[in-house]
């Protein structure tokens, strides 16, 4: 029996005065107010080691940190870069970015946290352009324990600090010899975004080679190369059983 019907005149007047709503709808026109505390009340908050650490993490990725005097700051950074949570580590690059903080992003960069580490190389692409932090982001690019997103995020703030001289040949190098593929598609990306089209169709002969892990190399250097320069490819890649190699040459060829 459907529920209405088990209801008495009454409750069935209840539910009509009801306003009705999306949850959803409701739930978008909500302005979402960021907290609002002073510099001892973020730190007091998080020297508590109970309570709620979903929403203690949900304030402080909502923080507006601007808003804080270089005194405010300094104590913020001296507890946050020290706090034993890892996760609060990581987020609190973002205000050391938002400060241009290169300094403790740099000694971030050596936290013995993989998190840790990523966020920082990350957030220092935030910072103005400083050709001494180039070396460092070179350093954390070229480990052997930057992989996938690690080491494109080093490589993109890299590209922000480093010299513009020489960038395209860095770009053509990586794309030839780095065995990871985010390195190798990031720098086919750096150079179609110069028009480096001299480089881009010396890589080209990399279409014939077979993927290291995935073909996001191949479908890259499809979408940043000449037309003519893929069409003696064009027969071998049509014949592979991958989307993204068919979604890009098709775009190419249409």
């Amino acid at each position: 029996m459907p529920i209405w019907d088990m209801l008495d005149d009454e409750e069935k007047e209840e539910v009509k005065d009801t306003p009705k709503c999306s949850g959803r709808a409701k739930r978008n026109q909500i302005e979402v107010v960021p907290p609002i505390y002073t510099a001892s009340e973020l730190i007091n908050l998080f020297e508590d080691f109970d309570g709620c650490w979903f929403e203690k993490y949900d304030s402080i990725t909502r923080t507006i940190w601007k808003r804080y005097s270089k005194k405010d700051r300094e104590d913020l950074t001296s507890f946050f870069t020290k706090h034993p949570d890892i996760e609060l580590r990581s987020a609190f690059c973002n205000a050391l970015g938002e400060w241009g903080n290169s300094e403790e992003l740099v000694t971030l960069l050596d936290d013995p946290c993989f998190g840790v580490r990523k966020s920082a190389a990350y957030n220092l692409k935030k910072v103005p352009k400083d050709e001494s932090l180039a070396k460092h982001l070179w350093k954390v690019f070229d480990s052997n324990h930057s992989g996938s997103t690690f080491a494109r995020e080093a490589l993109d703030s890299y590209i922000v600090h480093a010299p513009e001289s020489g960038l395209n040949e860095t770009f053509l190098e990586i794309a030839r010899e780095d065995e990871r593929e985010s390195a190798k598609s990031s720098s086919i990306w750096e150079l179609d975004k110069r028009d480096a089209i001299a480089e881009i169709e010396s890589l080209v002969p990399l279409l014939q080679t077979e993927p290291l892990v995935t073909w996001s190399v191949h479908c890259a250097l499809i979408e940043a190369a000449p037309i003519e320069s893929i069409r003696p490819y064009v027969k071998r890649l049509s014949a592979i059983d991958d989307i993204y190699i068919q979604d890009a040459l098709a775009r190419k060829l249409s």
